[in-house]
């Protein structure tokens, strides 16, 4: 079953102008504690926020909390 999962950080606000006027090797300088502040989105709905890390070479995402959007993935409609 295909599910959507993103996973997103509130970083800052950049206008259209802005972003189209980025370039190769251009630097977006970020806060380091939206690292600790990552949420994780399935099909829209933020259920986990957590923090992005490495582990070893490879990514990895430690839950730090669940939220209760979460609960609302489990649903059923009959008709």
């Amino acid at each position: 079953i295909p599910v959507d999962v993103s996973v997103e950080w509130d970083a800052f606000e950049l206008s259209v102008s802005d972003l189209l006027n980025l370039e190769v090797n251009d630097i977006i300088e970020l806060n380091p504690e939206i690292i600790n502040k990552t949420k994780s989105r399935i099909e829209g709905r933020t259920c986990f926020v957590g923090e992005i890390g490495l582990e070893g070479d490879q990514v990895a995402y430690q839950v730090n909390e669940c939220m209760s959007e979460s609960l609302n993935l489990i649903g059923k409609s009959y008709g």
